[in-house]
């Protein structure tokens, strides 16, 4: 499979979250788990991959350095530790790649990433939602077959099948859980399409069984149909559940990246489309598979399903990205029939993640976060993307500088007012209490309040903080509430390269610099000295307060 169908998020998150140092890179452990704490205040990560609404008012969020939580509308707490039901307990520093709630039942995958690749970590369940250390909670390896034979019979409903064993946890990330009443379902791109039922998530020995999905150029495959199986071993005949390329024998539909699931209904978002699956007796699953080469989907690369019900309409949309097929684009596929017609939009747009709440969809892409209002299935799709991020109080101005916008979610739980709007990026999670306004509020990793720095540092323009092209480095001037700076930069010859003026009333956003000249070009790479002439607005009478910071800048 051609490398630029991993999914380039969770790339992210691991040389994001693990080259931050914000936090120990080792810990000493005690001889008791009492001895230290299990979860620490704030984001250990900026980068949010997933948020999850879970009760009455928990935020659930998936970082790039643990899972996080809003225990309130203020205050966000990250787990350090987790204990498990067997009295062992955790360091938590994982990648988080997905997250699933049903009831008090929560679910979220890890991942990490070494000198070999990437790979993952487990799935972690709780049955409590504060996950409090006497609550359960189990930690499932991430699933692989013991075997080293070349092929494995598996059951599936009353017949077998046959597939490749899954024998490494590399390539093998749980990039999507969904948790239903029956079961809870993973996909990754080597473990393909997994579930186990969910008594058993209690049981860290239990089985996450494989899932047969039909083959590239299968347009049906019934496990629920007795024909379906030969009368003699009863097992599927040259059917082989395989992950690798094609041209070695494997299937791209095979690889999974996305899933939905409701009542006896399961939607699988492949490297080669969108699969349908309706669940029988005794655990059978009856497939159909759409694609790119058979029906009105934009691209075969599936990375996010969502589901919209509203005034008795069932609406199903994928993120749908160009695989390798002429043809194929990126945008965002949809059906209003269970997939018996589908429909395309966003046509352009790299989108990680759809979601709905009632008449609203939000589409997370690398461009920003987009909306449309479907009142009736016949409705012209109409996008309107949302204008920068920033937050602005009496103290500072915080903003969000990335245009990529990973997950997103609309609450309409009472606790919030005026269905509150939460938002994921590379950058931190914004908040917009009420859709009607553009008062943002901003959660990003807390930086030291008693120090005047730039970061990151080393800072380079072309991929840090980029926003419509351009990168920006950050300058924190501590406990100095900004009104005023004048900002001049240096090169190591001491010529003066840069100076203006930032207003925090006129520039809207924080105080930065894009690393360019006065005459609007990049400078070279090398070290800078950035002079910062800070006014307080709270201390007028203090006039200017003068800092000096180096920087690096690398292309």
């Amino acid at each position: 499979m051609k490398k630029y169908l991993i999914p380039e998020i969770f790339i992210f998150l691991f040389s994001y979250g693990f080259s931050q140092s914000l936090i120990p890179s080792q810990y000493k452990i005690n001889d008791s788990p009492n001895n230290f704490k299990t979860r620490s205040p704030g984001l250990r990560s900026n980068g949010i991959s997933e948020i999850v609404l879970q009760g009455d008012s928990t935020v659930w969020m998936g970082t790039g350095r643990g899972v996080s939580y809003l225990e309130d509308s203020l205050s966000i707490f990250t787990f350090d530790t987790l204990f498990k039901n067997n009295g062992d307990y955790l360091l938590l520093n994982d990648a988080i790649s997905a997250i699933a709630t049903h009831g008090e039942r929560i679910l979220f995958a890890g991942a990490s990433g070494d000198n070999l690749g990437d790979f993952g970590t487990g799935i972690f369940y709780s049955n409590r939602s504060n996950l409090i250390a006497d609550t359960l909670q189990v930690h499932h390896m991430q699933p692989i077959e013991d075997s080293q034979e070349p092929s494995l019979r598996q059951s599936i409903g009353n017949g077998f099948f046959d597939m490749l064993p899954i024998t490494t946890h590399y390539n093998n990330i749980t990039y999507d859980l969904e948790v239903t009443s029956n079961y809870a379902w993973i996909t990754s791109w080597a473990g393909g399409l997994r579930r186990i039922p969910v008594d058993s998530l209690s049981s860290e020995n239990a089985k996450w069984s494989p899932i047969p999905l039909p083959e590239d150029q299968q347009i049906e495959l019934n496990t629920c149909d007795a024909t379906t199986f030969d009368d003699s071993l009863n097992v599927i005949p040259g059917y082989f559940l395989n992950p690798r390329d094609p041209d070695s024998g494997g299937n791209h539909n095979h690889k999974g990246f996305s899933v939905l699931a409701y009542s006896d209904t399961v939607w699988v978002g492949t490297a080669n489309g969108i699969n349908r699956g309706i669940l029988g007796e005794n655990g059978c699953v009856d497939w159909v598979h759409y694609s790119y080469q058979t029906h009105n989907i934009s691209g075969n690369f599936v990375v996010g399903l969502g589901l919209q019900v509203w005034n008795g309409q069932r609406t199903i949309w994928a993120a749908t990205v160009n695989a390798d097929s002429y043809g194929e684009q990126r945008g965002v596929s949809f059906t209003t029939n269970d997939g018996e017609t589908w429909r395309t939009t966003l046509i352009g747009e790299r989108v990680y993640n759809i979601s709905a709440t009632d008449s609203a969809v939000f589409a997370s892409s690398e461009n920003g976060l987009w909306k449309t209002i479907i009142y009736h299935p016949d409705d012209p799709v109409v996008w309107a993307l949302y204008n920068p991020m920033v937050e602005q109080n009496e103290y500072y101005n915080r903003e969000i500088l990335t245009n990529v916008v990973y997950t997103a979610v609309l609450d309409d739980r009472t606790y919030y007012p005026n269905s509150t709007l939460w938002v994921g990026t590379p950058d931190g999670m914004a908040r917009l209490l009420n859709p009607n306004e553009n008062a943002w509020d901003i959660y990003q990793v807390g930086t030291n309040q008693n120090e005047v720095f730039a970061y990151p540092n080393p800072f380079s323009p072309s991929g840090d903080n980029v926003v419509n092209g351009d990168g920006y480095i950050r300058f924190s001037t501590g406990q100095n509430p900004v009104g005023r700076a004048k900002i001049s930069v240096y090169n190591f010859a001491m010529e003066k390269v840069l100076s203006r003026w930032y207003d925090r009333n006129i520039d809207g956003g924080e105080l930065k610099w894009d690393g360019k000249d006065n005459s609007g070009y990049l400078v070279a790479n090398g070290v800078y000295f950035v002079n910062l002439e800070v006014f307080n607005y709270l201390y007028p009478d203090r006039g200017l307060q003068d800092h000096w910071i180096k920087v690096i800048i690398v292309k």
